[in-house]
C-alpha cells in the first residue's frame, strides 16, 4: 500500500515542538513520501525535527488555514499526476498530542474496512442554537482510499476549494459538508474510534466528544490522541476524576 501524506503545521512564533517529532516518526512507519507544509515563511527553532523526518518541506504563508495547504500541494506542488502514484492519502495537521498506540496499529485496522475515506473520529448530526449540522467525520485527520482518490470528483473538488479567511467557515462550509458531499456520491465513511455514545435520535443531546470526554475517549473508546484544543477546555480533571 504506497501511501502520500501532507502534514500541515502552523505556530504564530514559528517554533517546531517536540510532539511534531513523535508524530512525524510515526507517520514515517506507515507512509511512503511525508510532505510537510509549514503554514508560515520560516522556522526559529525547531526545523531539525522536520529535516529528520520529511521528505519535502514545504513552506508558505497561512492563506486558507489547513485546507489551503493541502489544496496547494495537491493542485500545484506535487501536481495530480504525481499524487495519482499513490494508492492512499492521508491528510493531517498539527492540532493533536500522539499517536499513544503505534500508528501502523491504526491503519492496519482501517485496511479492513471496506470504505473509501475515514477519519480518527466524527461529530453526529446536531442541532445547536437552531443549526441543523449534519454528521460529520473530524478533518484534522482524513485518509482517502484509492477509489475516491482516483475520482474525477475528488479532484475537482479540491480545484474548487477556496481559501477560508476565517477559522468557522472552514469548519461550515469544509468539515461539516465534506463527508456528506462524497456521501452523496456514492463514497463510504468510518472512523476509528468508538463514537457511539453519540448515536442517538435526540439530534439536540449530540456534542463534539473529544472537547467534553476526552479522558473517557482515550481510556476506554480507542482514541489514541489527546487535541491540543482540549486542555484550554479545562475539564480533563473533572472527566479523570469522573472515570474513578
Amino acid at each position: 500500500m504506497r501511501r502520500l501524506c501532507i502534514y500541515v503545521t502552523y505556530d504564530k512564533e514559528k517554533i517546531i515542538d517536540e510532539y511534531i517529532q513523535y508524530m512525524l516518526r510515526e507517520l514515517k512507519t506507515c507512509v511512503d513520501k511525508l510532505v510537510v507544509v509549514c503554514n508560515q515563511m520560516e522556522i526559529v527553532s525547531g526545523k531539525e525535527y522536520l529535516e529528520e523526518n520529511a521528505d519535502e518541506i514545504v513552506y508558505r504563508g497561512n492563506v486558507g488555514f489547513d485546507i489551503g495547504a493541502y489544496k496547494d500541494i495537491l493542485c500545484d506542488y506535487l501536481g495530480w499526476k504525481k499524487v495519482l502514484e499513490y494508492e492512499e492519502l492521508v491528510l493531517v495537521n498539527d492540532s493533536f498530542y500522539g499517536s499513544f498506540i503505534p500508528l501502523a496499529n491504526i491503519f492496519q485496522e482501517m485496511e479492513r474496512k471496506n470504505v473509501d475515506f475515514w477519519s480518527l473520529t466524527k461529530h453526529k448530526e446536531q442541532i445547536n442554537n437552531h443549526i441543523y449540522s449534519l454528521e460529520h467525520l473530524q478533518s484534522f485527520w482524513i485518509v482517502v482510499k484509492q477509489k475516491m482518490l482516483r475520482s474525477r470528483e475528488f479532484m475537482q473538488y479540491w480545484s474548487n476549494v477556496p481559501y477560508y479567511t476565517n477559522f468557522f467557515d472552514l469548519v461550515d462550509q469544509f468539515e461539516k459538508k465534506f463527508t456528506f458531499y462524497f456521501r452523496e456520491r456514492g463514497y463510504s465513511y468510518d472512523c476509528y474510534a468508538d463514537m457511539n455514545i453519540n448515536d442517538t435520535r435526540t439530534v439536540e443531546n449530540n456534542f463534539n466528544q473529544y472537547a467534553f470526554i476526552s479522558n473517557e475517549l482515550i481510556r476506554h473508546r480507542e482514541f489514541p490522541f489527546l487535541k491540543r484544543k482540549q486542555i484550554s477546555y479545562d475539564n480533563i480533571d473533572r472527566q479523570t476524576q469522573e472515570n474513578h
